[in-house]
């Protein structure tokens, strides 16, 4: 079946016309036969490049490649038989969770998906599991951005679940209360509302990258409730939740249906391509275009219309866009890698509310400030590392990670893109610890790490930084004489 485009009926087109490779696109997914979807062009998209969706494709290629490796493996999770139907909606199911599950959220101009997708999922599984009892929203701000130094930078699938389930997460609504769940929680998410793609419409809020709504930053990790925070919600300790059971992964269309209708809707990511930009409603497939990234989203049910098999997924570009938040996706293919891992809290897991207290396993194992410093440890903020008290004067790669890091939240926003790769280089460790040889720093082994590490804009200007020229991460193999004296931060640029 084959749809229209919508184009100048949003009063788009006519004002500006869009770029001619942008037009192409959409003509080419309106004449390929077959297609199920209406593609449009956009009112913050519909000027720009191809491609400029991509700041909010917040999976890094690491995490996507990891999932597809977990897709291959052998050793998934088996879970109980379940008789799966033709069609099933979250909401509808689970009636006294509708209103958690309808929340469609806005991740703002920040590659945080991964946390979205985490936090809202993990509240639909948790008042799923407490049937209703505990029907809030889980904190996006706090899962962002303590589960991560720089959660706007990208993540993956998992870690926002272990974090969730070992330091727990406090309540927490949309941008200043805004959305169905309403005020008075923990902590609200702090970046404004955005216009994401899709043809404007009745969608209230500034287009991407527009003077309201700025490129984003990461936030610090937040350590107490929102001055708007009522009881009981306003105690930040006593409003964490977590899990117990650890994080659970499923992958292919069986295992993703039985997990779902096991303990509500799940958390996956797909690869983007270029004209998914485009979306307006109707069943996506790929048809045009390169792979932008890797986006994670909810998967809340799934159907089928007119004989075509669809997964319903929640994204989090507010309710304006595509089919009133959601869009859905082929089904049983793993279009764009969207079955190939999905993660979740196990269906019968016992959640729990208020601080867990210190983790068994001393310093390595604590994953929040307040469990760090309880265990007599100190925690490194910049980088949300807990080591052993007084180590970091030891260890000065974790001292300079988490000074850089620091100094990076403290930029101003820019729009400006930079390229190169920061490493950290020093006597002792090599890359973080990785040489077996004291005082070197061997590309065989793992620098390429290091510079992915600090893939970034420029840290604060009282860095000093010299071009790599012959040793370090620049490709050679060094002896331990030419690392010697190498402390501080090296640019190498592409």
């Amino acid at each position: 079946m084959k749809l229209i485009v919508a184009l100048a009926m949003f009063g788009f087109a006519a004002a500006a016309p869009a770029p001619n490779d942008r037009m192409a696109m959409i003509a080419e997914v309106q004449s390929t036969p077959g297609v199920l979807w209406t593609a449009g062009v956009t009112e913050r998209f519909g000027l720009q490049p191809i491609g400029a969706s991509k700041i909010l494709q917040g999976v890094t290629p690491e995490a996507m490649a990891k999932r597809v490796a977990y897709a291959k493996s052998v050793q998934h999770e088996q879970l109980h038989s379940i008789d799966t139907p033709e069609s099933f909606d979250s909401e509808t199911n689970w009636p006294q969770c509708a209103k958690v599950i309808s929340d469609i959220r806005d991740q703002s101009m920040c590659g945080c998906c991964w946390a979205f997708g985490a936090a809202s999922a993990a509240s639909d599984r948790l008042c799923i599991a407490t049937n209703g009892t505990a029907a809030v929203p889980l904190s996006a701000q706090d899962v962002c951005f303590c589960a991560s130094a720089d959660g706007c930078n990208g993540g993956d699938i998992s870690s926002p679940w272990d974090y969730i389930g070992s330091a727990g997460a406090v309540t927490g609504g949309q941008y200043k209360g805004s959305g169905p769940m309403g005020k008075g929680f923990c902590q609200d998410f702090s970046l404004v509302h955005c216009h994401h793609h899709g043809p404007q419409g009745k969608d209230p809020y500034p287009a991407e990258g527009s003077a309201g709504c700025p490129s984003q930053s990461s936030a610090q990790c937040p350590a107490k409730c929102d001055g708007s925070a009522t009881a009981p919600h306003s105690n930040f300790t006593a409003d964490k939740w977590s899990f117990a059971g650890g994080t659970q992964s499923a992958n292919g269309e069986n295992a993703i249906m039985k997990a779902i209708m096991a303990g509500g809707p799940v958390e996956t990511a797909f690869d983007v391509y270029d004209d998914f930009e485009n979306y307006v409603s109707g069943i996506y497939s790929h048809v045009t275009g390169k792979m932008g990234g890797g986006h994670a989203v909810r998967i809340v049910g799934w159907g089928v219309d007119s004989g075509t098999k669809y997964w319903k997924v929640a994204n989090s570009w507010n309710p304006f866009w595509g089919e009133k938040g959601y869009f859905r996706i082929k089904k049983g293919n793993n279009e764009c890698g969207i079955e190939n891992q999905v993660t979740f809290s196990p269906a019968q897991a016992k959640w729990t509310q208020g601080s867990v207290g210190p983790l068994p396993g001393g310093c390595d194992a604590q994953v929040t400030k307040a469990n760090c410093i309880a265990d007599g440890c100190e925690w490194l903020a910049g980088i949300h590392v807990c080591v052993d008290k007084g180590s970091s004067a030891s260890k000065p790669f974790l001292g300079a990670q988490s000074a850089l890091a620091e100094a990076r939240l403290k930029q101003p926003v820019t729009n400006a893109t930079t390229t190169g790769y920061y490493s950290f280089t020093f006597t002792g460790d090599g890359c973080g610890g990785q040489c077996p040889k004291s005082g070197c720093y061997q590309e065989a082994l793992d620098c390429k790490y290091c510079l992915q590490a600090w893939w970034s804009n420029p840290p604060d200007a009282s860095y000093k930084y010299n071009k790599i020229v012959s040793h370090g991460c620049a490709g050679k193999e060094v002896d331990c004489p030419e690392c010697q004296g190498m402390m501080g931060l090296s640019r190498y640029d592409k």
